[in-house]
């Protein structure tokens, strides 16, 4: 529910106007007798005020946040993302494109498999928000490199950022992974940068290839992920004469706002 806009309005009590919450107790989800008051944390996060001067008439048409997580793994730049109304809090995460696959050489038995594609850096950041509903970040999420085909160019991955005119905030970049070669050379992984909280390399690729290249971990990948499905990961190399690598992929960015 949501806090009237006018008229009484009471820390305690179970009151209600119009289907609009009258008391600030049960917006929190707290008893309506439970002692509150306006210097409480919870108080002062519903109603936007970390510190400082408070009065009932800052909760006026307040609603208690839901932690919310929004996640974005399609290539695109340079969007507008909006803090949603009542947030106080944002964790970031930057995952960097991966690199292709190396492309396979050779038949019969010099047949040899290319490197894999080296996978995105990583960078991980939290910031308070001192005025959702309006703070706004300008994000890029990096493409997957292409696998190698032949002697051709190798696949690199492009690099994910986030920025913003937030108060302290560091701009991000995640770069992308590098392509793995047809001689076997695996490519590099990306770097991460500008992170408060965690700024990783992605592993580099495997030489001769085989097994694909996971991305770095974030505080919320508690295990490495497959290269199956995750942002960020290299692509397989290819086997033989004529086989092409694999391509990587895409990097991804994460807004999880409490």
């Amino acid at each position: 529910m949501t806090m009237v806009s006018s008229g009484p309005i009471s820390l305690g009590g179970s009151a209600t106007s119009g289907g609009l919450n009258q008391s600030v107790a049960v917006e929190l989800g707290l008893s309506p007798t439970a002692q509150i008051s306006l210097n409480d944390t919870a108080v002062r996060n519903l109603a936007g005020i970390p510190s400082g001067k408070i009065s009932l008439h800052d909760l006026y048409g307040k609603t208690k946040f839901v932690p919310l997580v929004r996640s974005y793994n399609s290539p695109v730049t340079s969007v507008i993302e909006t803090a949603p109304l009542g947030a106080t809090t944002v964790v970031i995460e930057v995952w960097g494109g991966g690199g292709g696959g190396g492309s396979g050489s050779g038949t019969g038995m010099g047949i040899s498999s290319g490197g894999d594609g080296g996978a995105g850096g990583y960078s991980r950041s939290s910031y308070t928000i001192l005025s959702s509903g309006t703070q706004t970040f300008t994000y890029t999420v990096g493409n997957y490199g292409a696998g190698q085909v032949a002697a051709g160019p190798i696949g690199n991955g492009s690099g994910s950022s986030v920025t913003s005119a937030l108060s302290g905030f560091t701009t991000m970049n995640a770069t992308g992974g590098s392509g793995g070669q047809r001689n076997g050379n695996g490519g590099a992984g990306g770097i991460g940068s500008g992170g408060n909280a965690a700024n990783l390399t992605g592993a580099s690729g495997s030489f001769l290839g085989g097994t694909g290249t996971p991305p770095p971990s974030g505080v919320y990948y508690n295990t490495p992920p497959t290269t199956a499905s995750s942002s960020g990961a290299g692509g397989l190399s290819g086997n033989g004469n004529g086989n092409s690598g694999d391509r990587g992929f895409a990097g991804a960015v994460v807004f999880r706002y409490s």
